[in-house]
This record gives C-alpha cells, structure tokens and sequence, in this order.
C-alpha cells in the first residue's frame, strides 16, 4: 500500500517524470525519514544521531535537483509550481529547492497512507456502506473489452457529482 501510494502521489504532486517514479527505491527511505524527525527538530549532531534521515536527503537531493534543472516542474501540481517559482524568484538554487522535497514528500505520505486505510476500513466494516459506494462507483465506471480482455475504466472527475458517500467516506 505504501508503494502504491507513493508512486500515485508522486504523480500527483510532480507529474509524470518525476524522481520517485523513475528511482521506486527511493520509497523506503522516504518512510524510514519518520525515526529522524525529532532529532531533526532539535537540531543536535544530526549527522551523526539522524544518519537515516541525512542518508535520504543525500539520496534525493540530486534525483530532484535534476528534476529542477529540467525544469519538469511545468508539468506539477499548482502547489509544486507554485513554490518552485517563488523559490527561483528569491534566488533559491535548485539544489536548495530539491533539499526541500523530503518534507513535501513525508507530510504526503504518511498523512495519506494512515488515513487511507482507516477509509477502508471503515468502508468494508460497513456492508451496507460499501455496497452503496460500489453501487455509486459502478455508475462512473464503464467496461470495454479489448481482443478478448475486459477493462474497467473509471471516470475519477465524476466522482464529486456522482459518488457523495466516497467523497464523505
């Protein structure tokens, strides 16, 4: 789930070229960052009593400055792109902006992953309720079959109007 989630993010946050896409081992770290924080925080001999979490950073800072040099930006969220122009505005070097993307990528993720899976859980302990989000994603979703093999297709941007329990849940 976590893999899945992060890679999905990944291409939510900075679109389709982006370092965690390209380099999936890059996950792991990304969730071993988490063990660091408050040694982080308080900013006592990080090197050497949070070597995981300046391990990550030295793993992604170049992946994203790279990314940052391709300017692959333009294809990010408005929140990436936002931030990214504000950073180059100020005279913020890439290198600088792709140090930055472990805590974009952190706060993402384990917010994301925990609260998905309550989501879930909740649902399926709920017959009824999930019967009615089937019912509501059936409705979104066609079937088309392609040389013998059938693909589901859902439409996603009709979610608001047409599935308000998965939207609540």
């Amino acid at each position: 789930m976590r893999t899945s989630y992060a890679i999905s993010l990944s291409k939510a946050f900075y679109g389709p070229d982006n370092p965690i896409l390209d380099n999936p081992s890059f996950i792991p770290p990304i969730w071993d960052f988490e063990e660091s924080i408050p040694i982080l925080f308080a900013n006592i001999f990080p090197s050497i009593l949070a070597p995981t979490a300046i391990n990550t950073k030295k793993l992604l800072l170049p992946a994203f400055k790279e990314y940052y040099d391709k300017g692959l930006d333009k294809n990010a969220t408005y929140f990436i792109k936002a931030r990214a122009k504000a950073a180059r505005e100020c005279g913020i070097p890439n290198a600088d902006m792709g140090a930055f993307e472990i805590t974009v990528l952190f706060a993402s993720l384990t917010n994301a992953v925990p609260n998905a899976f309550s989501m879930l859980c909740n649902v399926f302990a709920d017959p009824d309720l999930k019967a009615e989000i089937c019912e509501e994603v059936a409705g979104v979703t066609t079937k088309t079959i392609i040389d013998g093999v059938t693909y589901m297709t859902i439409d996603t941007t009709a979610f608001t109007a047409k599935c308000p329990l998965l939207i609540a849940a």
